[in-house]
């Protein structure tokens, strides 16, 4: 915030804003506080018996939002962010309207839990939800609207006509909720005052069907769309005649219904200038006239501060800050800085021709700007500076009373809760967090010193050839610092043979205010050593012993905190399963016992699922071949028809054939088509498989049932373990 000690205007305060940022050339607002002010006093003497609720989503600036609750206007929120936004800053619920006639279920609930009651509706659907989530919701029933004349239509999305408006009370009464009044919007940038007009005189209508069935209407918002660009005054005035009279016509001041209105782009498009900067350019030649035509690329765009071209079809005017000696104007279009071929800002507009480096001061941009800027490619948009004169300040002060510090608010509710008088609180006492809506910060030569009797006041004196430091006690007395003898003296320094360019950079020195940085420090959990265990994770830091031995906890003595302990039993049946060497010396074979069985049989089945669980986590023995082995299934598969007749007519060699054991198992093993190599232990093996294979097997089972000609079950018992092979 900059207070500034005399009266300026936006392109004054932007060139002397140039003067200070040298080589910066961000693009930033310069926001006129004083502007927003006006219009508010201009509003409130226009429109008396209308109560301005400021657009939110029109300009989000927390300082304008700020200000604005500071003279006492309500808000129109459209969303949790808007509502979270206003109320962070402490302004009560009851200064808010809901208006969004589509909202979202969690934002219906997030108004109940902050207290929002005013919220308004247009459709069936829109009620139902309300009546589910916040039943005791006070709604406002939104009525269609004539805005063909407005920039920004809303009609044809928003908004219930007579005839359904009508229906909606009744459903309403049928499901027991309250509509309070009725609500309307002609359009942002309505150019007509008639829109108005009607729109009150239907309001009254529905107004009058609603108290008809048992309803009190005691609200009308008039909406917004009222203009806030310099230079329409008088249209605004016209406006606001047509209102007043619309008003008093349908509405006598009675007091019987509270009227607010919802303006956005009133207040704020005109406060807000823009300054932005030439960062390139391109030379180019007419094709069909041959005249020269330029484009010139700012470091704003439509991505940027400028996105009011494509959402609200706004047609910024630019102004040059830099003097141009010629007065010849060039065809030229202006670009934003972004990679898109949409960013364009004016595409065609006659000026004069300009260098990298000029300013282009943009003029009424406060409406729809920043509030849906957006950083694409990384590129900054418009950052806001504001300013106002000191005088217009301490005005605004007198006018506007300011609020009471907490310890105030704070005794009145005291003494109003212990006289039963609540209802003596003004209505329009501000918060107290809001007592000091603006920081009163110096730039330039514009410095003026905070008049303040609290703060600190320094006197500079002469004693004995010393100086000495005035301030304030913690008494409240005056008394007397002795300044640090080892301070910057510049008298000291004032004859140096330097440069005088050198010798002006000692000024800054005094100006200097060292920055107290608080290192942030990150705390570092402990990580303990890792110790084995099995179970639950223990929790807590394993204490030492005090003699100081070894406990071994978790590497010979079970650590397990666990509710279910493990069964020391299986376990070690399960370290000698999985263990592969004998560690039968070290740890000793038990065979748990169970006393008193038969009275604890919980025991018992804990013990058999746990063998058995044991039994399936076993798995199943594999041995892994050191030569080239067929496939078991291979094997099993049907040797050729011709070998097949063969056997029919030559029987295979029987164990009574004399040879030693190594060539009968050779010949086996070539019959059946498995390699024999030196060591016959693995192609034994695979001999066996290939029996158990067919053992197992239900097709070759069935086949030997019916005794298949080349293979037979054994018929007694003590061969039924057995395959013989005739």
């Amino acid at each position: 915030m900059v207070i500034t000690q005399g009266q300026y205007t936006a392109e004054e305060f932007i060139q002397k804003k140039i003067e200070l940022l040298k080589d910066e050339v961000e693009p930033f607002f310069a926001v006129d506080l004083e502007d927003v002010c006006n219009k508010h006093i201009r509003w409130i003497t226009s429109m008396p018996r209308v109560k301005p609720h400021y657009a939110v989503k029109c300009n989000d600036d927390v300082n304008v939002i700020k200000l604005l609750a500071y003279l006492g206007a309500g808000f129109d929120c459209a969303s949790k962010g808007e509502m979270k936004k206003v109320m962070d800053l402490g302004v009560s619920a009851d200064r808010i309207i809901y208006a969004n006639p589509c909202k979202q279920s969690s934002y219906i609930r997030y108004a109940e839990e902050c207290g929002v009651e005013t919220m308004t509706f247009d459709n069936e659907q829109e009620l139902l939800k309300i009546k589910q989530i916040y039943p005791s919701a006070k709604l406002v029933l939104r009525l269609v609207t004539d805005d063909s004349n407005a920039v920004c239509r809303f009609s044809m999305k928003f908004g219930a006509d007579m005839k359904t408006a009508c229906r909606l009370i009744e459903k309403a009464k049928d499901i027991d909720m309250e509509i309070v009044g009725v609500s309307f919007h002609c359009g942002s940038g309505q150019m007509t005052s008639k829109a108005f007009v009607d729109a009150i005189q239907n309001a009254r209508t529905i107004m009058n069907y609603g108290n008809k069935l048992g309803f009190t209407m005691n609200l009308l918002d008039i909406g917004g769309g009222y203009p806030g660009n310099t230079g329409t005054e008088d249209y605004f005035a016209e406006i606001a005649a047509a209102v007043n009279q619309a008003i008093d016509n349908h509405f006598p001041d009675d007091g019987s219904v509270r009227i607010i209105a919802e303006p956005g782009r009133y207040y704020v498009a005109s406060a807000y200038s823009l300054a932005t900067n030439v960062i390139a350019s391109r030379d180019m030649i007419d094709n069909e006239t041959g005249d020269e035509k330029y484009m010139y690329y700012i470091n704003d765009g439509v991505y940027g501060s400028f996105n009011c071209v494509l959402y609200d079809h706004y047609v910024p005017e630019p102004c040059l800050l830099a003097k141009n000696e010629s007065n010849e104007k060039f065809t030229s279009s202006i670009w934003g800085p972004t990679c898109d071929g949409l960013d364009c800002i004016q595409t065609s507009i006659k000026m004069p021709k300009l260098v990298i480096g000029d300013w282009i001061l943009w003029k009424n941009m406060g409406a729809y700007t920043i509030s849906a800027a957006v950083q694409f490619n990384g590129l900054p948009y418009g950052k806001p500076i504001y300013f106002m004169s000191k005088q217009f300040w301490d005005t605004i002060k007198e006018a506007y009373q300011p609020p009471r510090r907490k310890s105030q608010y704070d005794a009145q509710l005291m003494r109003l809760n212990s006289t039963d008088c609540s209802n003596e609180i003004e209505d329009d006492m501000l918060p107290w967090i809001l007592e000091d809506p603006i920081e009163e910060t110096p730039v330039g030569d514009h410095h003026d010193d905070d008049d303040n009797d609290n703060d600190e006041t320094q006197e500079e004196s002469e004693s004995d050839g010393a100086s000495s430091q005035m301030s304030n006690g913690p008494t409240g007395q005056r008394e007397y610092k002795q300044p640090d003898t080892d301070a910057y003296d510049p008298k000291m320094y004032q004859d140096l043979p330097v440069p005088l360019e050198v010798k002006d950079l000692f000024k800054y020195i005094d100006k200097y205010q060292p920055r107290d940085i608080v290192l942030e420090t990150k705390l570092k959990p402990f990580i303990p050593e890792y110790v084995p265990a099995i179970g639950d994770i223990d929790a807590f830091l394993k204490v030492p012993r005090p003699d100081g031995k070894v406990d071994n906890l978790g590497l010979i003595v079970l650590d397990e905190p666990s509710s279910k302990q493990s069964d020391p039993h299986v376990l070690s049946l399960k370290m000698r399963y999985t263990s592969k060497q004998s560690i039968s010396s070290t740890l000793p074979t038990n065979i748990r016992t169970v006393a008193n069985a038969d009275k604890n049989p919980k025991a018992i089945d804990e013990w058999i699922t746990n063998i058995s669980k044991l039994q399936k986590a076993k798995t199943t023995d594999t041995v892994q071949y050191r030569k080239p082995m067929p496939n078991i299934d291979d094997l099993m598969q049907e040797w050729p028809t011709q070998f097949e007749d063969l056997l029919k007519e030559t029987s295979v060699p029987s164990a009574d054939i004399d040879t030693d054991l190594t060539t009968y198992t050779d010949i086996a093993c070539a019959l059946l088509d498995i390699p024999v190599y030196e060591s016959r232990i693995q192609s034994l093996h695979a001999l066996f498989s290939l029996y158990l294979g067919f053992k197992n097997s239900e097709h070759f089972k069935a086949m030997m049932d019916v005794s298949a000609p080349s293979f037979r079950r054994g018929g007694n018992n003590t061969e039924a373990d057995h395959m013989i092979i005739d």
